[in-house]
């Protein structure tokens, strides 16, 4: 086992082909904390929950060739580590999946004559790990993209652009997609006279552009922004926002006729 680091600007390392050793990588459960209130005669009410900071744990090793050697190395070591950017990790036991972490804390390490053990934390950005690659590229087969195991079959017939009113879009992650955490981006091509909605009717969540649209137009959510051919358009919709259930999200359009409707997002895990 062996950790790929990447970081914003796109540089890649390879832990063990810079000499660290992973000895361990352990990500933390999700932190689920509830908001409680207690009540007369004994017990309480559980009034919200949510998840607190989620933390991996990672311990690694180093050895130098004598004892200059392995303070080089641990100054190499600390350089690496000790960034405040965020930066991406990914176990290449799981080689499709990466997570989004910042260095936490300090670290020390347990010397013995040449050998150094580090114990590291990283907090995740992002609570959930996430697929290295979008939905625009399912199945252009690379076994460090995509694991044709669990959810995602090689043998199923996966779809993310659609030409009709009425489509099904498929999360195969176990964690849901929210545009105001998570990437999702929808690029609609439509005509319409006068608006164009639509609905997950999965999630019971209706969007509605005002406005006419035609075939030289494109329309672009993404995140909490809507485009219209590059420029904001935000003010021409109705505010909501249409996030995606895990599983089969059933769309329905209305207003208008869809030419082409593409879905790109990353699945998330748990």
């Amino acid at each position: 086992m062996t950790l790929l680091l990447i970081k914003q600007d796109g540089t890649r390392y390879n832990l063990r082909e810079l000499g660290i050793r992973v000895v361990e990588f352990e990500p933390e459960s999700l932190n689920v904390q509830n908001t409680v209130q207690d009540v007369a005669g004994g017990g309480y009410i559980v009034t919200d929950a949510s998840y607190g900071p989620r933390y991996i744990n990672c311990e690694l090793q180093i050895s130098g060739t004598d004892l200059t050697d392995y303070a080089l190395f641990r100054a190499e070591v600390f350089a690496l580590f000790t960034n405040t950017e965020p930066f991406y990790v990914i176990d290449t036991k799981v080689p499709s999946r990466r997570w989004h972490v910042r260095s936490d804390g300090s670290f020390t390490l347990g010397r013995r004559n040449k050998r150094g053990n580090y114990s590291l934390k990283w907090l995740c950005v992002n609570k959930y790990a996430e697929s290295i690659a979008t939905t625009s590229s399912l199945k252009e087969w690379d076994a460090d993209v995509w694991a044709w195991d669990g959810t995602i079959n090689w043998d199923e017939e996966l779809q993310y652009t659609f030409s009709a009113n009425n489509f099904t879009v498929k999360n195969l992650g176990n964690a849901s997609i929210d545009p105001r955490e998570n990437e999702l981006e929808i690029i609609i091509k439509a005509t319409a006279v006068s608006h164009l909605q639509i609905v997950n009717n999965t999630t019971g969540e209706t969007y509605r552009f005002n406005g006419p649209l035609t075939n030289a137009d494109t329309l672009v959510i993404k995140g909490v922004r809507t485009l219209k051919n590059g420029v904001s358009a935000f003010k021409n919709t109705n505010h909501k926002l249409l996030t995606l259930a895990v599983g089969e999200n059933s769309f329905t359009v209305t207003g208008g006729t869809i030419l082409s409707v593409a879905f790109n997002f990353r699945f998330l895990y748990k």
